[in-house]
C-alpha cells in the first residue's frame, strides 16, 4: 500500500488513503511523510458509504478490482 500516496500528495493533491488490511494502513501512518495525507483508513472497495457522491476527483484503485469476481461487486 502507499506507492503512489506520497508522490501524489507530494505533487498538491489531497490524498485520502486507504486499504482493507490493518497492517496496510498501519504502514503509512508510521512513514515520515505520513502529515501530507488528508488521512489513513481501513477501507472496503464495496462499501464507500462514508464518502458522498463527488467528494473526490478522482480515484486510485490498485489491486482491489481483480478480487471483485461479481459484477455486482465492481459496479458498487
Amino acid at each position: 500500500m502507499g506507492a503512489y500516496y506520497f508522490d501524489l500528495a507530494r505533487l498538491g493533491h489531497r490524498v485520502v488513503a486507504g486499504d482493507m488490511a490493518r497492517c496496510n494502513v498501519e504502514a503509512p501512518e508510521s512513514h515520515p511523510d505520513a502529515c501530507l495525507l488528508e488521512s489513513i483508513m481501513r477501507l472496503d472497495a464495496c462499501d464507500l458509504s462514508d464518502f458522498s457522491d463527488g467528494s473526490f476527483d478522482a480515484a486510485l484503485i490498485l489491486g482491489a478490482l481483480y478480487h471483485l469476481t461479481d459484477a455486482s461487486d465492481r459496479t458498487r
